[in-house]
C-alpha cells in the first residue's frame, strides 16, 4: 500500500493570516471595544508588575515600619553603599546615615558596613539613654527586613561567625567592651549625691571653693563651665572624666562643686547660670549612667 498521503485531518494545518489578515482583526477589536494586541501585552505586563510590588510590600512593610520605630543609624558602606539601604525604609523613618544625621540623636539599630564606619558613631550610639543599641551588618539588616530575623538576639551564631571578616562589627563589639569596663562598675549603685548643701544656714565667704575647683579631677581633664557648651562638656565627662574616675567619683566633683556655690553668701543667685550647668551634667550623667546600669553593655554569645 502507497505511503503517499496518510497524513490524518488532525495534522493538517490551515493557511496562516497574512499581515493583511492581522491589521483587520486589529481593527475588529478596536471597533469592538478591545485594546491592540500589544496593548493587552502591555497591560497584563503592567499588572504583574504591580501585583508582585504588593506581594512584597505585604512582606516588607510590616517589618520596615517595625525598624522604623526603632530608629536606625547606617554607618560605613560594604557590601553595599549606607544611603542605598537607608532608601529601603519608609521616608518618615528615623533613618540616620553618617553625615546627615545629628549628633544627638539616639538609634536603637546600627547597621554597620564593612568600611568607612565611624567608631564615633557608634561610640555616642552607645551612650544613649535607652540603653546600648543592637549592631548587626547590612546582610543582618536586609534579613531582618526581608524576613523578620534578629541577628543581635536570634541569630547570634551567625552574628558571630560574620565577626572574623567585618572590621566594622569588630570595632563596634570592641567599643562595647570598653564600655562594659567603664561604666558597668561593682560601685554603680551608689548614693546618688545631692547638691544640697546640708549646713546652708552656715554661709562660707565667697570665692571660698575656688582652689578645689581649680585643682578638681575634673577641672585638669578640662571640664569647665565657662568657654565650654555642653556638648564639649560632655565629651570630656564621656571620653575621659568616666573612664579616668569612673562614675561615681565624677557624679561627687560635680555636685559637691554645686553644694559649695549655694554655701557662699548670695551663692545662688551670683552663681546660678554655673549651678544650673552643673546639675544638668549631674542629671544627665544619672540619666544615662546610673538609673540605666542594668542595661548590659555586652555583645551576644551562645554561651551560658
Amino acid at each position: 500500500m502507497s505511503s503517499k498521503n496518510t497524513r490524518t485531518p488532525g495534522t493538517e494545518r490551515g493557511p496562516r493570516p497574512s499581515p493583511a489578515d492581522l491589521e483587520a482583526i486589529e481593527r475588529v477589536a478596536q471597533l469592538a471595544g478591545e485594546p491592540p494586541a500589544a496593548r493587552r501585552h502591555q497591560d497584563a505586563a503592567l499588572y504583574a508588575r504591580v501585583a508582585y510590588m504588593a506581594k512584597v510590600g505585604r512582606s516588607l512593610l510590616p517589618k520596615a515600619f517595625l525598624l522604623n520605630s526603632q530608629g536606625v543609624l547606617f554607618t560605613g558602606d560594604g557590601p553595599y553603599e549606607a544611603h542605598q539601604l537607608a532608601r529601603l525604609l519608609p521616608d518618615e523613618a528615623r533613618a540616620l546615615v553618617d553625615g546627615e544625621s545629628p549628633e544627638d540623636t539616639s538609634s536603637h539599630l546600627v547597621v554597620v558596613g564593612r568600611r568607612n564606619f565611624h567608631g564615633d558613631r557608634m561610640r555616642r550610639a552607645i551612650l544613649r539613654a535607652h540603653g546600648p543599641p543592637r549592631f548587626v551588618p547590612q546582610e543582618g539588616f536586609i534579613d531582618e527586613l526581608l524576613f523578620g530575623r534578629n541577628w543581635w538576639r536570634e541569630e547570634v551564631e551567625l552574628l558571630n561567625a560574620t565577626l572574623a571578616h567585618h572590621p566594622g562589627l569588630r570595632h563596634a563589639k570592641q567599643l562595647l567592651g570598653e564600655a562594659a569596663r567603664r561604666y558597668a562598675r561593682p560601685d554603680a549603685r551608689f548614693r546618688w549625691p545631692s547638691t544640697e548643701p546640708q549646713d546652708a544656714k552656715n554661709p562660707v565667704p565667697r570665692g571660698a571653693d575656688a582652689e578645689y575647683r581649680e585643682q578638681s579631677p575634673l577641672f585638669v581633664l578640662g571640664y569647665r563651665i565657662k568657654g565650654m557648651s555642653r556638648d564639649e562638656r560632655w565629651e570630656v565627662l564621656t571620653s575621659d572624666a568616666l573612664s579616668e574616675l569612673g562614675l561615681r567619683e565624677v557624679a561627687e566633683i560635680i555636685a559637691r562643686l554645686c553644694r559649695e556655690r549655694k554655701r557662699q553668701d548670695d551663692g545662688r543667685q551670683r552663681y546660678a547660670y554655673a549651678i544650673a550647668e552643673w546639675e544638668h551634667d549631674l542629671a544627665r550623667l544619672k540619666r544615662e549612667f546610673y538609673d540605666h546600669v542594668s542595661e548590659p553593655f555586652h555583645w551576644p554569645s551562645t554561651q551560658a
